[in-house]
């Protein structure tokens, strides 16, 4: 069994190419943004602590509340940090509880993405990591789409390290400013490749 890191900047495909790469390969698929909306949803403690850091009663999970948040750790260097203190164990603990059970299953890999694998130094469990990128234009394009201004997409990549960086520090680059079938076929490229099994 191999494990797969994937990072990337915001709007790059890091999702898509995810679970992509975990259809071809077979492999279990780790999300990380899923599993912080999880959390967000249903956990009474993280609930708890997210209403105390955004001085409320209590945490809703509304969308306008989601959004609120957002734009609170993004103009506010500390309550990120403390955002990121009470989600990221969680979400560490998560992904390498289930990464410890695929180990029992070595014919099927594991996927996770982590789009802050780098910045929270977490490369070193995965066999090889994986940047997907794409141009600036492509970014703001996609995250537009998702509804965010561009002054908060400036803010979101801003709060990342640069994807030139991660495109360096990654053994396998996934370009990603063309269409889904563009990007299957660098993930069925990948797997025949398995730079893991090298």
């Amino acid at each position: 069994m191999a494990a797969i890191g994937i990072t990337g900047g915001p709007g790059c495909g890091k999702t898509t190419f995810a679970n992509l790469l975990a259809k071809a390969l077979p492999a279990a698929c780790f999300d990380a943004d899923q599993a912080i909306r999880e959390l967000m949803a249903g956990n009474p403690d993280v609930q708890s602590e997210v209403a105390t850091l955004m001085n409320r009663p209590h945490f809703d999970n509304s969308s306008e509340v989601r959004s609120a948040l957002r734009h609170l750790v993004m103009n506010d260097e500390t309550k990120r940090r403390q955002l990121e203190a009470i989600l990221h164990p969680r979400i560490r603990d998560t992904w390498w509880n289930q990464a410890a059970e695929q180990r029992g299953h070595p014919k099927q890999h594991f996927v996770a993405e982590l789009p802050l694998l780098y910045e929270k130094s977490l490369a070193a469990p995965f066999d090889v990591v994986v940047a997907v990128a794409a141009g600036t234009f492509t970014q703001y394009q996609r995250l537009r789409d998702r509804g965010l201004d561009d002054q908060l997409i400036s803010q979101l990549i801003q709060a990342q390290m640069p994807l030139k960086d991660k495109i360096r520090q990654a053994a396998v680059v996934a370009w990603n400013d063309g269409n889904r079938e563009a990007l299957a076929g660098q993930a069925a490229q990948l797997v025949q490749t398995a730079p893991w099994s090298a």
